[in-house]
């Protein structure tokens, strides 16, 4: 009897501390899951969205299905050697990268229009930089070009590992990429509708892409088309490129 009374005892003990344990781990879940954060305001789960709305003081619009630039402090020497960061822009400012290759005629037909539209929104708050393509040109070379010739004043970088290429998805020469300082993207691809093919132009453009975009983007709103595909001459890839 007095064994079956220490046997009942003891089995009393482990249910009583089951139910303790049991009851405590579930306080535990139920305050983790109270204390875990929702989505941010203006934010939904599994999407992003600016905190920023249009006209925003230093700020512009994100655009829904643009990349976000990474790596902001990629250094590399222009043609002049002097040190360029081509994704840092400065608060409030609008940067345009013009990806080009010496190697493609519809690039370098483009410098007049790079030039044109470059000084006319400097005083609006835009930066412009030339980013070479070319995996094998050199700087030397580069600088005797009519191309630079007709872009003086303006910064030229040659991209010889694609850091610029690969943190800002440009695919083709000519295509422009217009970054803003909180790292969205307003405005990718062509300059305007002049090419129809990489061989085949009209005598002038009809849409004037680049021109619109920066215009909407410099005053603070939307960019109604936020990417144009570029037509022109693919970039190279770096492991062909330098193999050849």
């Amino acid at each position: 009897m007095r064994e079956f009374s220490i046997y009942a005892l003891v089995i009393g003990c482990s249910l009583l501390l089951a139910f303790v344990y049991e009851r405590d781990s579930s306080a535990v879940i139920h305050a983790a899951a109270a204390e875990e954060p929702g989505p941010a305001p203006g934010m939904e789960t599994g999407g992003t969205e600016a905190a920023a709305g249009p006209g925003a003081p230093g700020s512009f619009p994100m655009f829904a299905g643009l990349d976000s630039v990474l790596h902001q402090n990629v250094h590399l020497p222009d043609l002049d050697g002097v040190e360029r960061m081509p994704l840092n822009v400065e608060r409030g400012q609008l940067r345009a990268l013009f990806f080009v290759s010496e190697e493609c005629e519809p690039s370098i037909s483009y410098a007049s229009e790079i030039r044109r539209l470059c000084d006319l929104n400097a005083d609006r708050g835009l930066s412009c930089q030339v980013i070479y393509t070319d995996p094998q040109l050199n700087a030397s070379s580069a600088r005797r070009s009519a191309f630079a010739a007709a872009l003086a004043g303006i910064p030229k970088v040659i991209d010889h590992k694609h850091r610029i290429v690969g943190a800002t998805g440009a695919r083709t020469a000519p295509e422009v990429v217009l970054l803003a300082s909180d790292e969205s993207v307003p405005y990718r691809g062509r300059i305007d509708n002049r090419y129809i093919a990489p061989d085949k132009a009209r005598p002038s453009a009809t849409e004037h892409d680049l021109r619109d975009a920066l215009d909407e983007a410099l005053a603070g709103k939307p960019v109604s088309k936020a990417m144009m595909p570029a037509v022109g001459c693919r970039v190279p890839d770096l492991v062909v490129a330098n193999n050849k």
